[in-house]
């Protein structure tokens, strides 16, 4: 039988390396779409991302405290009534003074909201609205979602989301578009960092099925197989998650969040385009496949 002294050595490195591996997984920021994470993903979600196009004070209300989750974020919407957002912005502002669980606001799509954005100087405008935003209170932070085939858009055409504007985000979720890219993801990562210096950068994590959405390869013409749809999903994430473990990624956000009711997600009727009507159980089965498969690497 070992010495007692021994024994208690053993306990404490034990003790010590659970000790690591939960302090790891408790300094993760994965951030979910959604009001309240599901009962799947609540084990592992720490932020909300929750859109909404009501007033403020009504989109907040809609947060429902978890015991995990630290910190909410709410996206604009709206790219059609500047105006508008340019005010709630503000709002915003003052109403995280009161409520400290809002961190963030964002503008979802940000290259296409810029672009269809009506207004004289989109450079200003964008300019305005971060100040905006941090008018009342300098803390909340600003974010946007940004993909990977939009980077060079960014480079040939910068007047949409100009230089200054893009120093002033604290936060980027850069998302696939193509699955098949994402063997590419450590470069886009590394060159939206270029594009916004001092942004913490989230990996997007779109764990449903997007199959009728986008093609499988950026240019090509061919959708993704079923069997495609599973393995590129698992191998961008398999990355996103070793990316996180180093720090190159600071967090990952997942859309659309419904991990475990997927048949519950609002998107498969009022985005149309996002499946098929006559693949709509197929849509639904393959996203819960991917949720499963998401939950167990989160693990």
């Amino acid at each position: 039988m070992p010495p007692m002294n021994r024994l208690l050595r053993i306990a404490a490195a034990a003790l010590l390396a659970a000790s690591a591996t939960l302090v790891s997984a408790a300094d993760r920021d994965i951030m979910a779409w959604g009001a309240a994470p599901t009962n799947e993903a609540a084990p592992f979600v720490t932020s909300l991302r929750i859109g909404c196009t009501m007033e403020p004070s009504a989109c907040i209300a809609l947060y429902k405290p978890a015991p995990r989750i630290k910190y909410i974020t709410i996206p604009f919407g709206q790219a059609d009534k500047p105006d508008l957002v340019m005010q709630r912005a503000a709002v915003y502002s003052k109403l995280s003074l009161e409520h400290p669980v809002l961190k963030e606001v964002s503008v979802d799509d940000a290259w296409s909201f810029m672009r269809r954005a009506n207004v004289p100087d989109k450079g200003k405008y964008i300019n305005e609205l971060i100040d905006a935003v941090k008018s009342a209170n300098p803390k909340l932070q600003f974010g946007v979602t940004f993909y990977e085939d939009e980077i060079d858009q960014v480079k040939k055409n910068p007047a949409n989301l100009p230089a200054d504007a893009r120093a002033k985000v604290d936060r980027v979720a850069l998302y696939l578009h193509f699955r098949s890219n994402w063997t590419n993801y450590r470069e886009y990562v590394a060159e939206t960092k270029m594009l916004f210096p001092n942004a913490a950068i989230f990996g997007g994590v779109y764990h449903y099925d997007r199959i009728d959405y986008l093609k499988c390869k950026q240019g090509g013409t061919e959708k993704c197989s079923k069997t495609e749809e599973f393995e590129l999903y698992k191998d961008a994430l398999k990355l996103q998650l070793a990316m996180l473990k180093s720090k190159e990624l600071a967090g990952l956000e997942l859309y659309p969040g419904y991990l475990g009711a997927e048949d519950k997600w609002s998107g498969w009727k009022d985005i149309p385009q996002t499946c098929d009507s006559d693949r709509k159980n197929d849509c639904i089965s393959n996203s819960r496949t991917m949720s499963k498969d998401t939950i167990q690497l989160l693990k």
